[in-house]
């Protein structure tokens, strides 16, 4: 990991030291909680609140405005809810946690609305993609539940870190 953080360091410095900070900042909360998920399959509400705090950083840099990222919180909350209540109507158990509905409330007010839908689809993709080959590998089976945190988190940076400096290039030059 302190590889990959250098690697993403110098990207995003090098883009805009200080929005660079604030991504820095927003992938090390993410990374905190990956590892509280995947070691004690929970996802603290302080680092949750944490991340949302640096909403007030990502907002100054979206130029859609803060209710873009009202609408992103309401989007990645809602989507997550829906989720949730129709995992526990069809399956009769809990599917999602409430930590990852929190989550992607605040992501949604931190990257706003597009940011929220990429997150969504990109976690979506990574996680059936990541199960279907530990079926494959006979490593996981049908029923077993997998941490999300990581696929929401690698989904994040590749975001922040790659499309939203590939976005800002594309407004400047038009």
């Amino acid at each position: 990991f302190s590889g990959l953080f250098v690697v993403i360091a110098l990207r995003v410095l090098l883009w805009d030291f200080v929005y660079g900070i604030v991504i820095l900042i927003t992938c090390w909360l993410l990374l905190l909680l990956t590892i509280a998920d995947i070691k004690y399959k929970i996802v603290p509400d302080q680092l949750v609140m944490l991340l949302a705090l640096t909403a007030i950083a990502h907002l100054s840099y979206n130029e859609k405005g803060v209710i873009d990222g009202v609408w992103g919180t309401l989007t990645g909350f809602g989507i997550m809810l829906i989720i949730g209540i129709l995992g526990k109507i069809f399956y009769k158990k809990e599917t999602l946690g409430g930590g990852d509905i929190k989550l992607f409330g605040a992501i949604g007010l931190c990257l706003g609305m597009e940011g929220v839908l990429f997150t969504f689809v990109a976690t979506t993709l990574l996680s059936a993609g990541h199960f279907s080959y530990l079926l494959l590998r006979r490593r996981a089976k049908k029923g077993d539940a997998l941490p999300m945190v990581p696929y929401i988190a690698v989904s994040v940076a590749i975001y922040l870190v790659i499309l939203k400096e590939m976005s800002y290039n594309i407004m400047v030059h038009l």
